[in-house]
């Protein structure tokens, strides 16, 4: 009994020091919302930073191309990337992209880009005696028009239309539309 009654003289002067513990412990609950897939499990926010590969399109008009991409707001993105001919001409791009609001996943968008084609006539089977010289580099604005897809896992896919101004030696300029939609698919990380 002597040596539990010091124990029990402890517990009962450490009661009050417990209770105004418990009384100066403030609990604050913060909600947070997150969107969940069909099984419930939590979809994480994607990141800003984004690659994507493009088929007859971005950046500029190609066959091929990969981009870079960086989400500044939800309605804004810039766009950089490389594209390919193969062996007659490559491409180096950026563009802006802004997307309206709609509230869904689907957001229509509209865009501008600056493009610098290198063309290398020589190693193709383009008739060169259109040119002055067989290889050039000519740099052009674009327009694009489509509409994307984003899933809360950063993944994404795109369908657009690009026009592209041509200007001829300074009097004379033309606009062309592709007529072939792009395609692109991609992720941000």
């Amino acid at each position: 009994m002597k040596k539990i009654f010091p124990l029990i003289l402890c517990a009962f002067l450490a009661m009050p020091n417990f209770a105004l513990a418990e009384k100066r412990l403030v609990t604050k609950t913060v909600t947070v919302e997150e969107e969940v897939d069909a099984s419930g499990a939590v979809i994480p926010e994607a990141s800003k930073f984004g690659l994507y590969g493009s088929i007859l399109g971005d950046p500029g008009i190609n066959l091929l191309g990969i981009n870079l991409a960086y989400q500044v707001s939800e309605d804004f993105r810039l766009d950089a990337g490389f594209g390919t001919m193969f062996n007659v001409a490559n491409t180096l791009g950026v563009d802006a992209r802004y997307y309206i609001p709609t509230g869904a996943r689907f957001k229509p968008f509209f865009g501008l880009g600056l493009n610098a084609l290198f063309v290398n006539a020589s190693n193709s089977s383009i008739d060169t005696s259109v040119f002055d010289f067989p290889s050039f580099t000519v740099i052009y604005p674009n327009l694009k028009l489509g509409v994307e897809y984003k899933a809360p896992s950063g993944f994404f896919v795109s369908i657009h239309f690009s026009g592209i101004f041509w200007f001829n030696g300074g009097a004379t300029s033309s606009f062309t539309l592709d007529p072939y939609p792009s395609l692109s698919i991609g992720s941000f990380f």
